[in-house]
């Protein structure tokens, strides 16, 4: 997120006289409240200037009393009226703050994805936390104090000037020289602010995403290494705060200097007038009175300048949160008809970076009532491809179509309206179950939501929690199996009735026979709706009417699964390397030989060698984020997903990282040589592989020393060219 345009303290207090207009009623009462009590203030002086003036010479107790009597009854009544002044200001404030979240939630709610995807959530956080909490300070109690100090400079020198326009005019003229400084190192120390705001920002990225990788820092032991990123973002961060210390500080020290020194010139030139016989004694005691208020006054507000300049700063970035922001409401566009033609791409391309299309030039037909799905090699741009159906992205050029109007100028609700996503992570809200059902359709009833459950076929086990349907999911569903999160992410669905239903990977991280259980449901539950699918496992969708192949953001195939097999292309290969491997109903994986003549280090084998070699691997059933080896480790097995998707790092020159699904196979480099692991494996999914150890391997190419030969050459290109792992 790019850093905020730099805010004034000016900037600050229209901003927070904005948000007390919300309330002028309010605003009035503490605005006459701070007006009494600056008017007690100049009372005070005039009533000293009478006593020296008058009543001390002539002796006159009197007039004394009287005058004792009026000023101990403005004080009664300026207490009453600065508790009246607090209360009103805490209500005006409160309403201001609260005004203020509800427009920074409704402008992250506004938010497009992009800014989700490239945004990091400590930035958010801190914006909602330690941005917000100095502007409310600043809106509760600096700005008030400083409206009062300014109203009680201005009163005291008006009121100076009644008593003397030429002491007043010298006053005038070094207030103003001596206000020249501090707005000049004012506008430094807010820029230091910013930047201190900026680097604090970079130590809470460093700790939030410790915390949400900490099972990659450990399992890669780069304990030290994130220790060296936090320390050199803390190191920035100590650097900038003391500058933006130093810089405030130097502005109520040089503010506190510049207005001692007109005290002393307003005392010197006030005893030369009296001396002169220009000022009476009365004048001037009420004029030192005065500058006492002044200078007292100056001093506040030259003490609140660094916190002003430091909320300046937070509201810069609280309001930064605004732009960009769709402040639409969601039925704004045109109104979409129920699907009853089709969806369609119209020479459609899309690009998150503008220096590759993920998706190039794309034109094809979803029509009403159809069964789709989008597969093709990682990266092919196929999740894409749905992101802009669902809207999560809008084409750069082309046009995405529901029945002819173009989804990128229609009303958002009457699209989400007959849709609804089940997606590979189901996440739940952390509430209840039954509230996390019913946010498929909020108005539903208890029997509407328990109905949709039963459909799920999840009713059952929600029935046996010791709280049933009000049991807390816990963040994000965490409380909740994967299983149990998909089947209420799909009793969700369910209620919401749609007439497309997106499938986004809806089963890829589930364990084979939840795998098998949801995949039926969700048949049951595509039955008379369109169905747009993204899947890697193709198997899941050889029924579907059409199937759409892409390859680098380009549409390489469309058709049915047996056109498709017929035509022998992408989809063909994609197909004869996932049905090469297949798990048994009690969960034994097996490989055909086949299979194995495509992976480069066996194809050198025979047909006969391949058929034993397949023999050779075991079972090897891993959960999620499993960790099956680490860069450095010794190599001593090879790996065949046959289930589930497994994550592979790799730690050489190019550094790049590859997600692995069925058929796909790593590893190699344990069968060529007794070489370091140059990549690090873990699941993303729970997994069940097929592992081949290098003990076994070796038997049997002990057997043919000339393929053993062969090998060994390959070995040689193969780790030249970092291409195993």
């Amino acid at each position: 997120m790019p850093s905020p345009p730099r805010a004034t303290v000016a900037t600050l207090a229209r901003a927070v006289f904005a948000d007390y207009m919300r309330a002028p009623g309010l605003l009035a009462a503490v605005v006459a409240a701070m007006t009494y009590q600056v008017g007690f203030n100049l009372f005070l002086p005039i009533m000293t200037r009478r006593i020296f003036d008058q009543v001390l010479p002539e002796r006159d107790g009197h007039q004394l009393a009287v005058i004792a009597a009026w000023i101990g009854g403005a004080l009664a009544v300026r207490v009453v009226v600065a508790v009246v002044q607090e209360r009103a200001m805490a209500s005006l404030a409160a309403r201001a703050m609260a005004a203020r979240r509800t427009r920074m939630f409704a402008a992250l709610q506004g938010k497009p994805p992009a800014f989700y995807a490239q945004s990091q959530g400590a930035d958010v956080l801190s914006r909602f936390s330690s941005d917000l909490a100095v502007v409310e300070g600043a809106t509760s109690r600096l700005v008030p104090r400083a409206l009062y100090a300014v109203l009680n400079i201005t009163g005291c020198t008006a009121m100076m000037a009644v008593l003397d326009a030429r002491l007043a005019a010298v006053i005038a003229v070094a207030l103003a020289i001596a206000f020249a400084g501090p707005r000049w190192l004012g506008a430094r120390a807010a820029a230091a602010t910013a930047r201190r705001r900026d680097a604090e920002k970079d130590v809470l990225a460093t700790v939030q995403e410790s915390v949400a990788l900490h099972a990659v820092v450990r399992s890669f032991g780069l304990q030290a290494w994130v220790r060296r990123v936090h320390d050199a973002a803390l190191g920035r961060f100590r650097h900038e705060a003391g500058g933006a210390t130093f810089a405030g500080s130097l502005v109520e020290a040089f503010t506190v200097l510049t207005f001692a020194s007109v005290q002393v010139l307003a005392l010197c030139a006030g005893g030369w007038l009296a001396i002169t016989g220009h000022l009476t004694a009365g004048q001037l005691v009420a004029f030192t009175a005065l500058i006492a208020t002044v200078s007292g006054s100056t001093f506040g507000l030259s003490s609140m300048m660094p916190l002003l300049i430091e909320a300046a700063g937070g509201l810069a970035r609280v309001d930064d949160l605004r732009r960009g922001a769709d402040h639409q409401p969601p039925d704004a566009g045109d109104a979409l008809p129920p699907l009853a033609d089709a969806l369609r791409f119209d020479a459609v391309t899309f690009s998150y970076t503008g220096e590759r299309n993920e998706v190039d030039g794309v034109s094809l037909a979803i029509p009403a009532g159809a069964a789709v799905a989008f597969v093709g090699p990682s990266g092919s741009g196929k999740s894409t491809a749905v992101s802009l159906i669902t809207r999560h992205n809008v084409p750069a050029s082309g046009r995405v179509t529901l029945d002819g109007v173009d989804l990128s100028r229609a009303s958002p609700a009457s699209l989400y309206a007959q849709m609804a996503i089940v997606a590979q992570e189901s996440l739940l809200f952390d509430t209840s179950i039954r509230e996390n059902i019913r946010t498929g359709r909020l108005e539903a009833t208890d029997a509407e939501v328990e109905a949709a459950a039963k459909r799920a076929e999840i009713h059952d086990v929600i029935a046996a929690m010791p709280r049933g349907y009000e049991t807390i999911v816990g963040e994000r569903g965490g409380r909740l199996s994967g299983g149990q999160r998909q089947r209420v992410a799909i009793a969700r669905a369910i209620l919401r009735d749609p007439k497309l239903l997106v499938l986004d990977e809806a089963t890829s991280a589930l364990d084979p026979a939840t795998e098998e259980a949801i995949t039926r449901t969700l048949a049951e539950l595509g039955r008379g709706r369109t169905i747009v699918s993204v899947t890697h496992r193709l198997s899941t969708v050889v029924d579907y009417d059409t199937i759409f192949v892409m390859d680098d953001g380009k549409l390489a195939e469309s058709g049915s699964h047996g056109e498709l097999l017929a035509l022998g292309g992408l989809y063909r290969k994609l197909w004869d390397k996932q049905t090469g491997v297949s798990v048994d109903a009690g969960g034994v994986a097996s490989v055909t030989p086949a299979l194995l003549g495509s992976v480069s280090v066996f194809e050198s084998l025979d047909d006969a060698t391949r058929a034993e070699l397949a023999t050779r691997f075991i079972t090897l059933d891993c959960g999620e984020d499993h960790e099956l080896f680490r860069a450095g480790d010794p190599g001593d097995a090879f790996y065949i997903v046959a289930r589930g998707r497994v994550d592979l790092a790799l730690r050489t020159r190019t550094g790049r990282s590859v997600t692995l699904v069925e058929g796909d196979s790593f590893g190699e480099i344990a069968m060529l040589e007794p070489r370091p692991r140059t990549a690090t494996a873990r699941t993303r999914t729970p997994c069940t592989l097929l592992v081949l150890s290098r003990h076994h391997f070796a038997e049997l190419i002990a057997r043919q020393p000339a393929v053993a030969q062969e090998l060994r050459k390959k070995a040689a290109f193969h780790l030249a060219s970092e291409s195993f792992c």
